[in-house]
């Protein structure tokens, strides 16, 4: 008994390995770039670099920048609409968004912004789905 149980699972393993899986080499993940601004002024925005250079609207773009100060601001445009936060210098996002906004990476990204125009949240993610 117990040699037909060895052999059972020989015969398994043996199967298994000529069972195909999927593969995802080369998989770019396309995220739509999406930004809303509420009635207060307040809003966020998200997307990937890819998606707001490849959405219908001609002047869509998304932007973070470090200038020689070190202060790192956020910028967006999409459909007609300007959305804008700077992160305060003692902001944990700081050097996150700061590393984004010195490298050419196309990584998913989501900012939430205060009607004061003060970057309130910020979440950054870089996987090889996201690449170019």
């Amino acid at each position: 008994m117990r040699n037909v149980i060895k052999g059972a699972l020989w015969a398994a393993m043996l199967a298994s390995a000529f069972i195909a899986s999927p593969s995802l080499a080369g998989f770019t993940s396309w995220v739509s770039p999406s930004c809303t601004k509420n009635a207060d002024g307040s809003g966020w925005c998200s997307g990937s670099f890819r998606a707001f250079r490849d959405h219908a609207d001609p002047n869509a773009r998304a932007d973070f920048y470090l200038n020689h100060y070190g202060a790192v601001s956020f910028y967006a445009q999409l459909n007609g609409q300007a959305y804008s936060c700077f992160f305060d210098a003692t902001s944990p996002y700081v050097a996150t968004f700061g590393s984004a906004a010195g490298q050419q990476i196309d990584q998913f990204f989501a900012v939430a912004f205060t009607k004061e125009g003060k970057c309130s949240y910020g979440y950054l993610y870089q996987g090889s789905s996201y690449g170019r």
